[in-house]
């Protein structure tokens, strides 16, 4: 069936558990990279227990909403679906470990055109389990590229800053490991995109691809470091748009300009001289 905007926007998301311990806040961090440099005392508070960081970037992991989208009654054509868009507002540090709740709703299904297909935008709060504490808001945009020209309507419920233009102030790069995308899928995502060298080339790729988040992952990690001084506290908001699939070995440099209270960013994979984030920005937190 069609893609229908109503049936989307009109979809019942069950609320969703997710505990989490300080183990798993470690490997989410050793998963996007952090520890490379393991005499860098500021890495390690979030890779070891008496450090007992977290990094903000793993509230993208909690509480997902699940496989909806393989759902037929979306109307979505699954092998078509890329990630588009990522945000995360913090109103909180994270604690070391802790039981959360999600509740995700569909903001927005906005029509590109028969052709250029149409991007759905959905909204995940995450909460302490039992008080309701709000500790993060996530909004994705997820591109239809097969679904569009069904004469919507409807606008994109936020836009995403552009990137200033000039030379960027300064640069810093992650060598990723060939093996990074078979250590992301142990935070939950185990899309064989990103780990079947076969299905990966049924897919377009010359072999598996870093998964969209673990590439959102590293530049949060990375701007953390050189913005905040790896401080958890430090971000209050970051964001981006995903432009071209990251490869497990690619080095990736975040390159960045600072103003004021926020800094803008973009992602390129050196070697093959590629963006794979634009739009990128990150708003400090006000101490």
């Amino acid at each position: 069936m069609p893609l229908d905007p109503k049936i989307l926007l009109q979809w019942s998301f069950p609320l969703m558990r997710c505990t989490y311990t300080e183990d798993d806040a470690i490997r989410y961090a050793l998963s996007v990279g952090v520890g490379a440099d393991p005499t860098d005392e500021r890495q390690l508070a979030f890779v070891t227990q008496e450090g007992g960081g977290v990094l903000p970037a793993l509230a993208t992991i909690l509480a997902p909403p699940g496989p909806w989208t393989r759902d037929n009654r979306t109307g979505i054509t699954r092998s078509k679906l890329v990630h588009g868009e990522q945000t995360l507002k913090l109103f909180k540090p994270l604690p070391s470990a802790g039981n959360v709740v999600s509740q995700t709703r569909v903001e927005a299904v906005v029509d590109r055109g028969k052709d250029r297909g149409a991007v759905i935008y959905v909204a995940r709060d995450i909460r302490v389990e039992g008080t309701g504490e709000l500790l993060a808001k996530l909004r994705s945009a997820s591109v239809c590229r097969a679904d569009g020209g069904f004469n919507g309507s409807m606008q994109a419920p936020y836009r995403l800053p552009e990137t200033p233009v000039g030379p960027f102030d300064e640069s810093v790069h992650l060598q990723t490991q060939p093996n990074f995308a078979l250590w992301y899928q142990l935070n939950g995502d185990r899309n064989p995109l990103h780990t079947s060298p076969r299905y990966a080339k049924n897919a377009g790729f010359e072999r598996p691809i870093l998964h969209g988040l673990c590439t959102f992952g590293i530049a949060s990690q990375l701007l953390l470091g050189v913005l905040g001084e790896y401080r958890q506290s430090a971000f209050q908001e970051i964001g981006g748009r995903f432009s071209a699939p990251a490869y497990p070995g690619d080095t990736l440099e975040v390159r960045i300009w600072r103003e004021d209270r926020e800094a803008f960013f973009q992602v390129w994979a050196v070697e093959r001289n590629v963006k794979v984030l634009d739009n990128g920005f990150v708003l400090f937190a006000t101490d």
